[in-house]
């Protein structure tokens, strides 16, 4: 089932989100919760947040509404790949390759300052965590 909650406090969400798992928990405790959040620093926050009010938090998966919806579309068409080129693995080496290309950096000096590292391993580093 899917459910909209709707505040201007992360928290009020948080412990309302609690409270629906606390009244409807899935049927199957093998299966993941699926939670839809709005970046990686929320779903890391709130599964933080769960582990303390909760005593645990385990088996969940945190989407970004796009991955949803083609999570969604996957059921109705088989055809449809699992991974896209969109996807944040694909998109982080595409993004890797052109940390590469110097013609690509000229047009943006201050990714080319942040990047431009003389140690290849801190280069690697600081390149794979702007792709990330």
């Amino acid at each position: 089932m899917l459910k909209f909650y709707y505040s201007t406090e992360l928290e009020k969400l948080a412990d309302r989100l609690f409270q629906e798992l606390d009244e409807n928990p899935l049927s199957n405790p093998l299966e993941k919760e699926i939670f839809v959040v709005q970046n990686h620093g929320i779903g890391q926050w709130l599964s933080l947040r769960m582990a303390e009010k909760e005593g645990i938090a385990a088996n969940l998966k945190f989407e970004f509404p796009s991955e949803r919806i083609w999570s969604l579309i996957r059921l109705w068409n088989d055809d449809i790949p699992q991974t896209l080129p969109s996807d944040r693995g694909p998109m982080t080496w595409t993004l890797m390759e052109l940390f590469e290309d110097e013609q690509f950096l000229d047009q943006f000096e201050n990714l080319r300052h942040y990047i431009d590292e003389k140690d290849p391993e801190q280069r690697a580093m600081r390149s794979w965590k702007l792709a990330s």
